[in-house]
């Protein structure tokens, strides 16, 4: 395989950058997905890849890339949550697609001349959704929105236990329907604080 692919600047600032086996696992996927849409051979059988698509076995991947099985579970876990890949399983293959491939490996276009709109960091179909459907409706926030915001008020609060809790319970609070994310941060600050659930025991 020769070529080259598009990689954007804002790519530093986002979550995955600070995994390493989690970014070679990202941009291994960048490098396999079809340039152009294929019609392959996969057990025996003929099967047409579109563009922005990868036939992706977890096996094989992990003994080519050196990753757990485990791992690479919870990679594809990871971006199919922030809206990067969408995954389609069959009894023979896994087909994974990379969301917004058109929009950010654009073959028209130079490197140089590429970058992504309003800096975001990597294609994400939440982000892009995040804009036309602000106003209307709540729009569950990503991992690294969570992150950013935790870092800002330095809390002790781990993203994906926080993205996970509510993703169990459909972003509801009891029967009422969450608004306000970062609320429900400033929340779980005070619930959730070790020193304060200490400080209340000593209390009673």
């Amino acid at each position: 395989m020769s070529g080259w692919i598009c990689l954007h600047r804002p790519l530093l600032k986002h979550w995955i950058y600070q995994e390493p086996e989690a970014l070679k696992f990202w941009i291994t996927l960048l490098m396999d997905a079809n340039w152009e849409p294929k019609t392959t051979l996969f057990n025996k059988k003929l099967i047409t890849v579109d563009r922005g698509q990868i036939v992706y076995g977890r096996k094989v991947y992990s003994e080519r890339l050196g990753i757990s099985e485990a791992k690479l579970r919870r990679y594809c876990d990871l971006l199919k949550l922030e809206g990067m890949i969408n995954q389609q399983i069959t009894s023979r293959y896994s087909l994974l697609t990379v969301l917004n491939y058109d929009q950010y490996q654009d073959k028209s276009q130079p490197i140089a001349s590429q970058s992504p709109a309003n800096n975001q960091p990597i294609a994400t179909s939440k982000q892009v959704n995040n804009k036309t459907s602000k106003s209307t409706r709540f729009i569950a926030p990503s991992i690294q929105e969570v992150t950013d915001y935790c870092q800002e008020r330095g809390n002790f609060i781990i993203p994906i236990n926080f993205i996970d809790h509510y993703e169990t319970n459909g972003w509801m609070r009891g029967k009422t329907k969450i608004r306000d994310w970062k609320a429900c941060i400033r929340t779980w600050e005070k619930n959730h604080n070790p020193e304060e659930s200490q400080t209340r025991s000593l209390e009673l």
